[in-house]
């Protein structure tokens, strides 16, 4: 069994005390602060790695700022037309279409002339047919069956339907409510009469049938409409899923159908021009849109290079110093590995720094020139926000914090096992500290014999006083609180009570007897008189022990009698 000990402690040594014997407490609570600095085994130009990183974030994101386009599906409009006028002529002319030169059929802007663009795409039209363009009526009419037609979409799920109704004799796509639907063709329609046939005409004609398409039919060449770009097409298939069918999209002060809001982007009715003229969000505004994004992502590039030239240019300097190479000729010497910006530890951590303060930087500013346009609005603030700020900078921040995520978790790793060591040390002075306090106050300290010994005699207090306490109702109330400390008693013990407490003073006296011949220092004797005069029961509840105290005349007098005796006794010498 073992010692039970009574040590007089201060709140700070209480504190530490409990500290110790807690396995449940936060290491971050063992801790008044973890600071993260410099270490110092880390090669000192680091420090001027992660300067120049900032530097450069800082200096490419105000640039971003200042000189960076807003973005506008008008104008990606009108770019995504002249990419789409360029890539129909040329597939036409791949394909043997006989067209001018550029220089003849392109103006100043950049596009080309309608009667040449639509000779282009009635061309590819009549040279890749597919079956599913003889569901026109059935999928929208012209306006419509490009992006209610599965086929007509550039996606791997376009290329899927097209190649799956040659072999089923079925168009698939949606109804003008969003429903998935699957029609039959016409007994006229392309179908390959054997499956190599099937896979070229849903592979090769669905592509290039598909480019005539971009642009518009030949009878509204250039400004009919196009084809969904991979982004609009990707919504229109997923608003036919049951997950995105009772999806609602604010439209006007009112709510729409998620099917119906893609539709509206494509037709045209959600963007307006300057003049208030539709503009579609098709596959020409997604070529204008990725344009647009290109020339953002310039001053992320900006960044780039300059980060990773003066990461080859430092480390390269180093290596030169480091191996003394003084001619050309001992350049052969140089390890490539040790200055090239690829697949480094610090560079990773540069990039993360400067692509990180770029887009705080650009996010901040453009912030504080959508603030200043909105004059209050919120809304405006919000769409001049979010069309001026840098996406590709996003994204390369995303990519950065990807690549750099297992030094960051090596980084934590290390700081952790840094303060488990610290909560380890901690820990054993706590340990030698209260070791040190037991040895100081082993004199009141009670091991398990003693203190079975004095619950023993405790008992035998409150048995005497209930023996002669003469009402029967306050020495049964008596009894019971007897019964319940007893049983807490053996309970923060872990004990059995028959086995622990001892009902005859003859054996309590002999325990006494034989604890004395064992132990020399009998400073315990006085500890164990010290807790009798001191032990005070039936405290269990302040109105039942002010009862059981005041209605009780005998305790007074039984009750110190018995501790009078008691403590007589062990204070005799043996």
């Amino acid at each position: 069994m073992s010692n039970f000990e009574i040590i007089p402690v201060s709140s700070a040594d209480i504190l530490d005390i409990s500290t110790a014997a807690s396995d449940e407490l936060s290491i971050l609570g063992s801790f008044e602060a973890l600071e993260f600095e410099f270490d110092e085994a880390v090669d000192k130009a680091s420090r001027l790695d992660y300067a120049v990183a900032a530097g450069s974030g800082l200096l490419t994101g105000l640039l971003s700022v200042f000189l960076g386009k807003p973005l506008s599906v008008e104008e990606a409009a009108k770019i995504g037309g002249k990419e789409a006028d360029k890539i129909v002529v040329d597939a036409a002319r791949v394909f043997g279409c006989d067209l001018p030169s550029d220089k003849a059929i392109f103006d100043k802007d950049g596009r080309c002339s309608t009667e040449v663009l639509a000779k282009a795409i009635k061309f590819l039209e009549e040279k890749f047919p597919i079956p599913q363009d003889k569901l026109t009526p059935e999928f929208g009419g012209g306006l419509q069956h490009h992006l209610r037609d599965f086929s007509h979409h550039p996606t791997i799920l376009g290329l899927f339907f097209s190649i799956l109704g040659q072999f089923t004799g079925m168009g698939y796509g949606t109804d003008a409510d969003g429903n998935f639907i699957k029609l039959l063709f016409p007994e006229n329609a392309l179908v390959g009469k054997n499956v190599p046939e099937k896979i070229a005409i849903g592979t090769f004609n669905w592509l290039f049938h598909l480019v005539s398409d971009i642009d518009g039919s030949n009878q509204k060449a250039g400004k009919g409409t196009g084809i969904p770009g991979p982004i609009l097409s990707m919504l229109k298939e997923l608003s036919s899923t049951p997950l995105f069918k009772n999806v609602k999209v604010n439209y006007k002060e009112s709510e729409i159908s998620f099917s119906k809001w893609v539709s509206k982007l494509f037709n045209g009715t959600y963007f307006k021009d300057s003049e208030g003229k539709p503009v579609r969000f098709d596959f020409r505004t997604e070529m204008g849109l990725a344009a647009q994004l290109l020339e953002q992502s310039l001053f992320v590039l900006a960044n780039e290079v300059v980060v990773r030239v003066f990461y080859t240019v430092s480390r390269l300097a180093s290596e030169i110093k480091t191996k003394r190479i003084a001619s050309f000729a001992e350049l052969d010497r140089l390890d490539s590995k040790g200055f090239l910006p690829i697949n480094n530890r610090a560079l990773t951590r540069m990039c993360t720094v400067s692509s990180g303060t770029f887009l705080a930087v650009n996010s901040a500013g453009n912030a504080i020139k959508a603030g200043i346009a909105s004059e209050g609005n919120k809304a405006a603030f919000a769409k001049a926000f979010f069309l001026n700020i840098n996406y590709p900078g996003i994204g390369r921040f995303a990519v950065a914090c990807f690549f750099d995520a297992k030094y960051i978790k090596e980084d934590v790793a290390t700081v952790y096992k840094k303060a488990m060591a610290e909560h380890e040390r901690q820990k054993q002075l706590r340990e030698q500290e209260l070791q040190r306090l037991s040895a100081k106050y082993r004199f009141l300290t009670l091991n398990s014999d003693q203190t079975r010994l004095l619950y023993s005699f405790q008992s035998m207090m409150v048995a005497f006083d209930i023996l002669n306490t003469k009402k029967a109702d306050l020495a049964l109330a008596k009894s019971k609180w007897k019964d319940e400390w007893e049983a807490s008693v053996c309970e923060s013990l872990d004990v059995t009570r028959d086995e622990f407490f001892i009902r005859s003073g003859r054996q309590a006296f002999g325990l006494m007897e034989e604890i004395s011949n064992d132990v020399e220092d009998r400073s315990w004797i006085d500890l164990l008189v010290l807790e009798l005069s001191r032990f005070t029961p039936y405290y269990h509840s302040v109105s039942k022990r002010t009862s059981l105290i005041r209605s009780s005349r005998s305790r007074s007098t039984t009750l110190a009698t018995f501790s009078a005796r008691v403590r007589t006794i062990l204070a005799t010498p043996m």
